[in-house]
């Protein structure tokens, strides 16, 4: 087990070395993300996810979420197997989270046991953000489109709406709203070209 989380740690590096080198408006900390994941993947709980490693190759990509300040984003790894000339996808995410640890505001002194000159801290406690992570499975079972023709669809649509009838009354409404915007705009445009010709 422990080779292959190392090897599963070696690869994501590689991916989050390789995106800090290529144009990221951004430097991923390697060290924050790995270390929860170091320390934690050999519990029990985490079994299947190790097991999948073992059994099948995969593909890992980093995801970052501009948007989020609570997250240090995300990796999806992707695995393919094959069986009977049928492929079974599935998927984990990782999702790196901040765990803001209130220990009380820092009074570290440089004689202190633990004091780090580079850090102007003892690291024992002090507030901190420490990494953390979760882990989710997906497993893709199919994918269909709709079968039948356009004029089909729109009879399922018109009973669709037949039976929720707030759903219609809506849905006119938002038509009719459309409608509204669609000629308001094309009469400003007449009316920009006409000023034009004059």
């Amino acid at each position: 087990m422990k080779n292959v989380i190392d090897e599963f740690i070696k690869r994501l590096t590689d991916v989050l070395i390789y995106k800090n080198n290529n144009g990221m408006n951004f430097c991923i900390d390697i060290p924050f993300i790995i270390a929860p994941l170091k320390q934690s993947l050999s519990q029990e709980k985490y079994k299947d996810f190790i097991d999948s490693l073992s059994n099948y190759d995969y593909l890992i990509s980093y995801e970052h979420d501009e948007y989020n300040e609570y997250t240090n984003d995300s990796i999806d790894i992707d695995f393919y197997q094959e069986y009977e000339n049928e492929q079974e996808n599935f998927s984990y995410k990782i999702e790196f989270i901040n765990n803001e640890r209130y220990l009380g505001y820092c009074e570290c002194k440089p004689e202190d046991e633990g004091y780090k000159k580079d850090k102007d801290c003892c690291g024992y406690k002090c507030d901190w953000t420490a990494s953390s992570f979760s882990i989710e499975k997906t497993i893709f079972l199919g994918k269909n489109s709709w079968n039948g023709s356009q004029h089909d669809y729109w009879d399922f649509e018109d009973n669709f709406y037949n039976i929720n009838v707030e759903l219609n009354k809506e849905k006119k409404e938002k038509e009719r709203n459309d409608r509204i915007a669609y000629i308001n705009n094309q009469i400003e445009k007449l009316q920009n070209e006409l000023i034009e010709l004059k």
